[in-house]
Parts: structure tokens; sequence; C-alpha cells
């Protein structure tokens, strides 16, 4: 009866696993500012559409990530800034960071449009496991 008790309060964990190269979409979620911003900065996204394997999330949409800024070029005469980023990490589900390889996107920034909302996509640098609770997601 004890154990009955036990398995209902505290249900065994499953495990997903989150194989390499599994695609994944992000948002930039962070404004890149034409005068601020700087190569290797990490900027802050969010996933967009979320990731399902097994027919589970193991991603939620608008799980938070990281992208890094890997080029800036500015042209002066137009105030045009063109900034590459490429998304590094993505927050799975259970709170682990699954790391990326993120596809360069190239962003052009000027007076009316900071970068916000840009998709990136990338993929899943190697396999893991996702744990998940039983009869969650």
């Amino acid at each position: 009866m004890m154990l009955l008790f036990f398995v209902l309060l505290f249900p065994a964990a499953s495990l997903i696993p989150l194989p390499a190269g599994t695609p994944v979409k992000m948002l930039l979620n962070e404004p890149l500012n034409t005068g601020l911003v700087s190569e290797g900065q990490i900027v802050m996204c969010k996933s967009y559409g979320g990731v399902m394997v097994q027919g589970t999330t193991v991603i939620t949409h608008g799980a938070p990530g990281h992208a890094r800024v890997v080029e800036v070029r500015t042209a002066r005469k137009k105030k045009i800034t063109s900034i590459s980023v490429e998304a590094i990490d993505i927050t799975a589900c259970d709170g682990q960071v699954v790391a990326l390889n993120g596809t360069l996107a190239e962003i052009v920034v000027n007076e009316e449009a900071n970068g916000i909302g840009h998709l990136l996509a990338a993929n899943v640098a190697g396999s893991m496991d996702i744990s998940l609770s039983k009869g969650g997601n």
C-alpha cells in the first residue's frame, strides 16, 4: 500500500531521446542596437514552434535560448549595419541546456529595424535524453 502511494505521489520519469540533427527554430528576442553590438556578444532568443520527438514536446514554444554575434559590418553612408548571428543553445522542457549548431543568419539593422523577431535556424548538436515525468506533456 505504501509503495502504491509513493508511485502515485512521485511518478517515475521517462526519458525521450533528442537526436543530434533535430531542427530547432528560434526568434531573436533582443534588439541589436547598431552602435552597441559587438562580435562575440551573446543575445537572447526564444524557440519558435517548439520541438516534438515521438509525439512528445521536448522543447516548448518560447523556451529561452542564446545566439552569438559572429560579425558586424557597417555601411557608414547608409547608416545600415549587417550583423551575422548564429544560435548556440536552447533550454529543453526539463531545464537542460541543449547545444545547437546554428546556421549563420545575416540581419540588416537600421533606424527602422532592430532584428527582434528575426528567425534563426539550428540543429541539435549532440544526442541527449530529455527527462519527462509520466503523464506530462
